[in-house]
């Protein structure tokens, strides 16, 4: 990891991720997939069901607090360059959705406009670390990882947490359908 490039790459896709997180699909209610959106419920749940409102935002928190085992997992199976810039996009991610401001109502009025932004930003921001050869945490380790193994494809990883995460959602949170 002594190229300054592989460093920048990871943290800025990092901080493009949590910007997409924060600027487009809190302050519309959208629930990201993966790592964050298990992050997401479980902020919902500390904070609406058992009361705690602490003086930052507790998603970025709990997105490092899930990560670290995972990271854990990874450093003993697989490069340690690949676990070094995924932690550096892991922690660009974190401090970002602590620490930039959620705005109180939507920027883009309109919730497909608001989630094909956070999308191309999100993505372009997890492409940087992917081009460095680093992931943007959570899920995606898991995914390279059982994809070096033959063990399955990233897809079916994603296919499996994300409907878990949105099938949650659905049930109990006012969907409109």
């Amino acid at each position: 990891m002594k190229n300054i490039k592989d460093v920048t790459y990871a943290t800025l896709g990092g901080v493009l991720f949590g910007l997409s997180v924060n600027l487009f699909l809190i302050p519309a209610t959208i629930y990201n997939g993966g790592v964050v959106g298990i992050a997401q419920l479980l902020s919902d749940f500390v904070v609406n069901v058992m009361g705690v409102n602490p003086p930052f935002e507790l998603l970025g928190v709990l997105n490092l607090l899930i990560n670290i085992p995972i990271l854990a997992f990874a450093w003993t199976r697989m490069s340690k360059k690949f676990v070094s810039l995924s932690l550096l996009s892991i922690i660009g991610q974190t401090l970002t959705v602590s620490l930039v401001p959620i705005p109180s109502a939507p920027i883009v009025g309109d919730l497909f406009i608001a989630v094909l932004l956070a999308a191309v930003i999100g993505s372009f921001g997890s492409s940087l670390t992917y081009k460095v050869k680093g992931s943007s945490g959570g899920i995606d380790i898991i995914g390279f990882y059982r994809s070096q193994q033959n063990k399955g494809s990233m897809g079916s990883v994603y296919l499996m947490i994300n409907s878990f995460i949105y099938l949650f959602c659905l049930v109990f949170y006012n969907a409109e359908i």
